[in-house]
């Protein structure tokens, strides 16, 4: 599990790259909720996609597989308002913290969801499909001009 571990270490401290925290730090809610830098989807959408299946993966770690239920990927990705902003990037950084949690609490054995997957899989999965959201959002900010993060890369 330490692998695990250190995988979600690097994308929430922002090892090799900007950490979300710092990344969706600045960014104001018009700029999240509309299409910039050449994007078909808006940051607050990419955020919000990533948030619901890092939420499932969280919860499969779990055995609640209530947020498993498959939906077509499609509607994994709403627009998402201004107003909504700041309350959906907070809740997208706290549940990141909640896999780092998990991680170092659950054993590498344990059952994840659905069946056949394990923790270690859930988890991992957090960590690659949470590193590649943040690289859209990153090269969305570069090409919209708000590159680097106010506080730095």
């Amino acid at each position: 599990m330490e692998i695990v571990q250190e995988a979600l270490r690097q994308v929430v401290d922002g090892d090799d790259f900007t950490a979300p925290s710092r990344l969706l730090a600045d960014i104001t809610p018009e700029q999240a909720a509309s299409t910039i830098g050449g994007s078909i989807v808006s940051i607050a959408s990419i955020v919000w996609h990533t948030l619901f299946w890092v939420d499932a993966w969280n919860a499969g770690v779990g055995g609640d597989i209530s947020r498993l239920k498959w939906i077509p990927n499609d509607e994994t990705w709403p627009e998402v308002t201004a107003d909504e902003w700041p309350a959906l990037r907070d809740r997208f950084i706290a549940a990141l913290g909640k896999s780092q949690q998990l991680a170092a609490m659950v054993s590498p054995d344990a059952p994840g969801m659905p069946d056949g997957r394990t923790a270690v899989q859930n988890l991992l999965q957090t960590a690659v499909h949470t590193s590649y959201h943040l690289g859209q959002i990153a090269l969305i900010r570069r090409n919209a001009g708000i590159w680097p993060p106010k506080d730095g890369e």
